[in-house]
């Protein structure tokens, strides 16, 4: 099997380490799989490396051939520089992998057509195309298998069973959609009625079922709101919200851009939501003493009941430290 050894800039591999991290690309020790990670690339992603690279090439050619330039060395050296740009300037690090045995076989029947480039320049380049694509359509590609699966079962309305860490269930699926942030890829749809989603990198094994399914009206607004309003936060009903912040707590809001939920109305220093109680108590919950009031009442209770249990384990632990003393 053939053992690839590609250098590459200090930016785009702390990315990839980063993108195994985050994807749950792990061994059993939690430390990162480069080469189960490497092997998912290539087998997923080389076909649409290779048809971007036939689209640049064929531009190029094009080009070249209005000089009566036909020169493949020249060509490798266009699409390495379109691809690498500035990244590849100071390639202080390194990934070594294996290939096991299909993607070896796999990359013996590209090898012919790899004119004047080495194994090494070929990944290098495949690396980099892929790091230029935003994170969510990168978890898409390490998990294209199972994206196939999902848009199957969906176009032909048929449910699907996923195995996660600790459970199994059986699900409508409505979608794959990112969160707004662009960030991971989730599915969406139904589970025993209620509205689920999962991010594609937890789903351990995926059956599809034989059973057909077909959403309500009902069903298909809902998931669609849930659609709209923020996929990482699931609901079945809509919390209804209104949240006054201190001046300190408004510069607050408009700095923390990360899952903010989108105010329906603004006046003065209240917002008025409509979206998921998860979502809201999940991002104001950092504003502490920035927040004035509270509406509806049990998102209140559950702001202060947080903050209780903060004040009780922080005394505690002051405590603690003044009696170690």
């Amino acid at each position: 099997m053939l053992k690839i050894k590609v250098n590459l800039d200090s930016v785009s591999y702390n990315k990839l380490l980063l993108d195994m991290e985050a994807f749950g690309i792990v061994k059993k020790d939690k430390s990162v799989n480069k080469n189960k990670f490497m092997n998912l690339l290539f087998k997923n992603y080389y076909l649409t490396y290779e048809e971007e690279q036939k689209k640049v090439t064929d531009k190029f050619k094009k080009v070249l051939n209005s000089y009566n330039i036909n020169n493949n060395n020249i060509l490798n050296d266009l699409n390495s520089e379109l691809i690498s740009g500035e990244l590849s300037s100071y390639q202080t690090s390194s990934i070594t992998f294996v290939l096991n045995s299909d993607n070896d076989f796999l990359f013996e029947s590209l090898y012919p057509t790899l004119i004047n480039i080495s194994d090494s320049a070929y990944f290098r380049n495949l690396i980099l195309s892929y790091l230029k694509h935003p994170q969510y359509i990168r978890e898409t590609i390490i998990f294209k298998d199972l994206v196939d699966s999902i848009n199957l079962a969906i176009n032909e309305n048929k449910m699907i069973k996923i195995q996660l860490n600790n459970a199994t269930l059986d699900i409508k699926p409505f979608c794959i959609t990112s969160s707004k942030e662009e960030l991971y890829s989730y599915l969406l749809g139904l589970h025993n009625n209620h509205v689920m989603s999962i991010n594609i990198a937890k789903i351990a094994k995926l059956v599809i079922s034989k059973t057909l399914f077909k959403f309500s009206d009902q069903e298909n607004e809902l998931l669609k709101l849930n659609y709209e309003k923020g996929v990482q936060f699931p609901f079945d009903n809509i919390c209804e919200a209104r949240i006054t912040l201190t001046d300190m707590g408004v510069k607050q809001f408009n700095k923390r851009y990360l899952h903010r939920p989108i105010p329906t109305k603004i006046e003065g220093n209240t917002y008025y939501f409509s979206c998921s109680f998860a979502q809201l108590y999940f991002y104001f919950i950092a504003f502490a003493n920035s927040i004035v009031d509270v509406s509806p009442t049990p998102l209140a209770k559950k702001f202060l009941s947080s903050y209780k249990q903060a004040f009780i384990n922080l005394k505690n632990s002051l405590n603690s430290k003044k009696e170690g003393n």
